[in-house]
């Protein structure tokens, strides 16, 4: 599987964005255990498609949106911007750390500081050789680890003073901290 991202909010449990990287959903519990399937789409009682919100790219993650830039935390007028306030990436970390370099001019992310990314890296259930990256914001400073996610601060390592105001910075900015991380951490 190559690298997939997709927007969601900043509570999603590593089951939940496992599955949704690979095109599923969670369609309801039954007792403790998830039941994943498919969502497929239907035009007059035939079978047209399959609904999936992840993409290969960040760009075609910000088209879906039918938006030229990602607001991450809350938005300009103050609002939380419901289930569109975290990037998600998963895949392996070099193609992770390839998606953010590849991506386009056009998608800028828009900031409300401080801004963290979260690396969640455990072998037995994405496998040995996957990662999932959660970029997202908070205003307070969040624990160290949330839903598995050690989440670490890059608001100065990414341009954004840290201050009450909005910035605006291109995807590759994460990738020189996310890296550091990830070779600290000897994370492969």
């Amino acid at each position: 599987m190559q690298a997939k991202c997709f927007l969601a909010d900043n509570f999603l449990a590593p089951e939940i964005v496992y599955h949704k990287a690979k095109g599923h959903y969670l369609a309801g519990f039954r007792g403790n255990e998830g039941v994943w399937r498919t969502n497929y789409q239907y035009k007059g009682g035939k079978k047209v498609g399959v609904e999936n919100n992840t993409f290969d790219t960040i760009s075609a993650a910000v088209g879906a949106l039918n938006s030229q830039r990602i607001y991450l935390g809350r938005a300009n007028d103050g609002a939380s911007r419901i289930n569109y306030n975290t990037l998600y990436l998963v895949g392996s970390r070099d193609d992770v750390l390839k998606m953010l370099l590849d991506a386009s001019v056009l998608p800028e992310i828009i900031l409300y500081p401080k801004v963290y990314v979260g690396v969640f890296h455990w072998p037995h259930t994405f496998g040995p050789d996957r990662i999932a990256i959660r970029i997202h914001v908070n205003e307070s400073r969040p624990m160290a680890e949330i839903n598995g996610f050690r989440d670490f601060e890059v608001t100065r390592d990414v341009g954004c003073g840290g201050g009450p105001a909005w910035t605006t910075v291109h995807p590759a900015a994460f990738h020189a901290p996310l890296k550091h991380f990830l070779d600290k951490n000897k994370i492969q």
